[in-house]
């Protein structure tokens, strides 16, 4: 097999530091494929380098039809990296990776990250694995692992995936014969679904570190409150323990920028919040 050099590269913003990796490399990346989703929304960088590079976008989701296209146009790796869509997957395209944000096969997930501090995990990482026909469920190149902090919360485990991914990705490229190869088959596994709204609810009897765990998991996505019969997206709070008498769940202050919510062994002090709408759920 040949040396990697022509590339499509399929994704969104969350993974852009690939994209930024491969071009400072030297790769050929002269197709770009992108789109946005509920969960990946942000895609003006990736847009950006591409208009840099004189790079061709496109918007649609990436048919079978294209992929025998960029077969034929001599593309030598389809790279995927928090691409909204699923890829259609057959013998006659090209070879296909997909850059994955947890442990595979634990965490097969349209949204693994929450799920990594729910679980109350210590260890999570980056995974590099073909595409195939089942989702996420491709033969295993590579994996990274990194700890979880105590106090880690949605922004910092991204952030620690996004950094770490380039570097694994440009590893795998070097010998990548090699890892194709020697690709592992994953195994069963399991599988986190989307987090529902219950899961996502700060429920006010719960204790306190139950209720952190939760406003972490979700970071300035946001995790759902009510208080004041109104329900509210709570985007960054801080709670602390103490005995106290107050009925859980209602406002023990009030402060012009923040509001305190009784919980079952403590409080919640909310900093940044605001109502949802029906148009929100």
């Amino acid at each position: 097999m040949k040396k990697i050099k022509r590339i499509a590269y399929l994704g969104t913003d969350f993974f852009s530091g690939c994209l930024d990796a491969l071009i400072a490399a030297g790769y050929d990346i002269p197709w770009i494929y992108t789109g946005r989703s509920k969960l990946f929304r942000q895609n003006d960088h990736l847009l950006a380098v591409a208009e840099q590079q004189q790079t061709k976008v496109f918007k649609d989701k990436i048919s079978a039809y294209e992929l025998e296209f960029l077969a034929a146009e001599g593309c030598d790796l389809v790279i995927s990296a928090a691409y909204p869509f699923q890829i259609p997957a057959f013998e006659t395209a090209p070879r296909m990776i997909n850059i994955y944000p947890e442990l595979l096969p634990r965490g097969r997930s349209p949204w693994p990250l929450p799920w990594v501090i729910l679980n109350n995990l210590q260890v999570s990482g980056v995974t590099i694995h073909k595409v195939s026909p089942q989702i996420d469920g491709g033969d295993l190149l590579a994996q990274l692992t990194f700890p979880i902090s105590e106090r880690g919360n949605l922004e910092s485990l991204s952030c620690k995936v996004q950094m770490k991914a380039p570097n694994l990705l440009l590893e795998v490229l070097k010998k990548f014969d090699d890892y194709w190869e020697n690709a592992l088959p994953q195994q069963e596994g399991d599988y986190w679904p989307m987090p529902n709204e219950k899961e996502r609810t700060l429920d006010w009897t719960l204790p306190v570190a139950e209720l952190d765990k939760i406003a972490r998991a979700f970071g300035k996505t946001g995790s759902y409150a009510y208080f004041d019969d109104q329900k509210w997206r709570v985007e960054d709070m801080a709670v602390w323990a103490e005995p106290h008498r107050q009925k859980p769940g209602s406002v023990a202050l009030r402060n012009g920028s923040e509001i305190v919510i009784a919980a079952a062994d403590g409080f919640a002090c909310l900093r940044f919040f605001k109502p949802v709408f029906e148009k929100e759920n």
